[in-house]
């Protein structure tokens, strides 16, 4: 599992799949009566299943699949796929614990705590790799006085812009970590922000989003637009030509308060 497929991971972990096969052992009489009574959970499970394979699939660090999206209905809307297998998870898992729970209430209190265990020790590495992410990313904000400076510009906005989005193709690693900065300080001043772009980028209406932001959120004011110093978005270039004053850089972005109403007063 690598950090970067994000809600895609589709993994059990080592505790929940074996708790799957002892409720499978136990009530492997059974299965038909259950498939007859629960028969339409069974194909909701199944359709979320098919669509949540299709695509990019991979077994630890090797990739075995990597099929293009289906385009039909909304299904294209969807930025990540592989998060429609959630809702097959949380049935295996509740069909698993009611199972044991049922057939062997006493063994239970002893199987289940082994089962977490189990399943800690198993994610274990790939919590600790997404927690090294998470601190190189934070590395960029610098100081806390850095923080502090930046915070006290979010509080004086009602909307933070960030750009590019993170679902745009062309993001790369240094915008990237000054996203995650951004959105860990933005929770902190409990400011609104265009976290991400949650469909596919790629076509002209994508491309064109993924251009410039701010037209999205034309009746929030004060806006404060941020992205990395060595590509700002348009509108921030015209900021910074038409009122510099507003405009600061901190760490590795660009900081400006845009308030359209204001330049028009003035």
């Amino acid at each position: 599992m690598r950090p970067e497929q994000d809600d895609a991971i589709a993994y059990l972990g080592a505790g929940l799949i074996a708790l799957i096969l002892i409720a499978i052992f136990l009530s492997k009489s059974q299965f038909k009566k259950l498939a007859q009574k629960y028969y339409s959970l069974l194909v909701i499970g199944l359709l979320f299943f098919i669509y949540a394979v299709y695509g990019h699939i991979d077994w630890g660090k090797h990739e075995l699949i990597n099929l293009p999206a289906l385009r039909f209905f909304i299904t294209y809307d969807f930025r990540s796929n592989g998060r429609f297998f959630w809702p097959c998870t949380y049935i295996l898992l509740c069909f698993a614990l009611v199972t044991v729970l049922k057939k062997t209430p006493k063994t239970a209190c002893f199987i289940l705590p082994l089962l977490i265990v189990a399943q800690i020790f198993d994610l274990h590495p790939y919590f600790k790799s997404t927690q090294q992410s998470l601190n190189s990313a934070f590395q960029i904000s610098g100081t806390a006085s850095t923080d502090t400076e930046i915070m006290a510009k979010m509080t004086q906005s009602k909307l933070i812009v960030y750009y590019p989005r993170l679902g745009c193709n062309q993001i790369n690693v240094q915008e990237y970590n000054l996203l995650i900065t951004t959105q860990e300080l933005a929770s902190r001043t409990h400011t609104p922000m265009n976290t991400a772009y949650t469909a596919h980028a790629g076509g002209k209406r994508e491309r064109k989003i993924c251009d410039d932001d701010s037209p999205r959120f034309n009746y929030i004011y004060p806006q404060l637009l941020v992205s990395d110093t060595d590509r700002p978005s348009p509108t921030m270039i015209n900021v910074l030509h038409s009122d510099p004053t507003k405009c600061k850089i901190i760490g590795q972005g660009y900081y400006c308060l845009y308030s359209p109403i204001e330049s028009h007063k003035n």
